[in-house]
């Protein structure tokens, strides 16, 4: 019958390219949100960001992780009142009793491809929300390959790297791309960020570790890790002959005008926004990524020399085991991280520029005056993610699986992170 075809279309609809059909949001568990890693040094940032903006209202959320103990100490330090769930990843029973309890479930728990997995698959299987951190690429593909149709037929969305790394980039891109299109009615062909302004931080113990499990996983000399088109699916890969690269030895970029040289952040962007290009087609795309030194000549030259000499040498420093042994003896351990006091003194300021295939050139800027780019804002990104998925479920864009910020949270999210104090803007550079 013809209503049996289009059931099947739909069906396949979905299969192919990750709609669903059923967007209601679950509203039957016990809470809307879990804070899964509470009693981590994220987690514990992530817990106090929601505990100071959502106390007095309607929300339901918990706190969780392995510890009973460490996670009464975090809610009596932070004058948290909601209940708190324990649950261990080594423990099946207790991670598949707490992703039956909450609409949306924010990991904190890394290395991802260490203590990521199972929450992933049992997300998959019960239609629970999840939202992480993750920057480790090659874990992505992996829960991809694995669960990505599951999570489809469940009508749910796993949305990986919901801070610094990669909302800046993803989120400013997808602004770049409808503003050119409602705008001059034509296709981004060209996207370059830069991290160009960024105080304070630091780096946690927990981000170390998860450096240090890529390193340990495939390497980060392995081929896949410079392929832009990692996470997008092989048919859907462009064959167009303009691949990005974000790497390379540092150069002048006279658009800036400074020297500009290879960024940390760029290879696992780059991968997050070629996943989103192949959903929602922002045109025949390529990304860069860079840090830039905007000083003059001379001093431009040598900071951005140094710079990239220190960048590739810790790079050789992490695929070499007993190299690798000495940086985990001085870098800082999981649970340490940057103080309160330099978290709060800290900004950050991302500038894209795009190009649009009829030549108009725009730019964007995503960024915070309100804390470091790593941990304080990071924490309001994620938790601002978790919180469009329980909340403004309605508003998404009608995509399920596991997906990017991009794809699976929009502009919505734009406007809640706006209402936040981080300023998201587009502005035409040359029409």
């Amino acid at each position: 019958s013809s209503f049996s075809l289009f059931t099947i279309f739909l069906l396949f609809n979905q299969l192919l390219i990750g709609r669903t059909i059923n967007m209601i949001s679950k509203t039957n568990k016990d809470f809307n949100v879990i804070a899964y890693g509470s009693t981590g040094f994220t987690g514990r940032i992530v817990a106090d960001y929601i505990n100071q903006n959502y106390k007095d209202s309607s929300l339901k959320w918990a706190v969780a992780g392995r510890s009973e103990s460490k996670l009464i100490s975090v809610k009596e330090k932070f004058d948290i009142s909601v209940p708190h769930i324990v649950a261990d990843v080594n423990d099946e029973e207790s991670i598949d009793e707490m992703v039956k309890k909450g609409d949306v479930i924010i990991s904190t728990v890394g290395p991802y491809s260490l203590y990521g997995s199972k929450l992933v698959e049992k997300c998959a299987e019960t239609g629970t929300h999840l939202v992480d951190l993750t920057g480790e690429s090659f874990w992505v593909k992996e829960m991809i390959d694995k669960y990505h149709l599951k999570a489809i037929e469940s009508g749910e969305k796993i949305v990986f790297s919901c801070g610094f790394d990669s909302i800046p980039s993803d989120i400013g891109t997808l602004m770049l791309a409808d503003y050119i299109m409602k705008k001059y009615q034509t296709k981004l062909v060209e996207v370059t960020c830069y991290s160009a302004e960024i105080k304070g931080g630091g780096f946690s113990g927990g981000t170390v570790a998860s450096m240090f499990a890529i390193a340990e996983s495939k390497g980060l000399m392995s081929k896949g890790l410079s392929d832009p088109y990692l996470l997008v699916r092989e048919d859907q890969k462009p064959t167009y002959p303009n691949p990005s690269n974000s790497g390379g030895w540092f150069h002048y970029d006279s658009k800036l005008p400074g020297y500009i040289v290879p960024c940390v952040f760029a290879s696992h962007d780059t991968k997050v926004v070629h996943r989103s290009n192949s959903y929602l087609n922002y045109g025949p795309l390529t990304y860069y990524e860079y840090f830039p030194f905007m000083l003059n000549r001379i001093s431009g030259f040598f900071a951005a020399f140094v710079y990239t000499v220190i960048y590739y040498g810790l790079g050789i420093s992490l695929a070499i085991g007993p190299l690798r042994n000495i940086l985990k003896m001085v870098l800082p351990k999981p649970g340490q991280g940057p103080s309160k006091s330099a978290r709060e003194n800290s900004y950050f300021k991302m500038h894209l520029i795009g190009k649009g295939e009829n030549g108009v050139v725009v730019r964007g800027l995503v960024g915070s005056n309100e804390g470091d780019a790593g941990y304080n804002e990071t924490s309001k990104m994620i938790a601002e993610s978790a919180l469009a998925l329980a909340l403004d479920y309605d508003k998404l864009p009608k995509f399920c699986g596991i997906l990017t910020p991009a794809v699976a949270l929009g502009l919505p999210l734009v406007e809640r992170l706006r209402n936040k104090k981080m300023f998201l803007e587009v502005s035409t550079l040359k029409e």
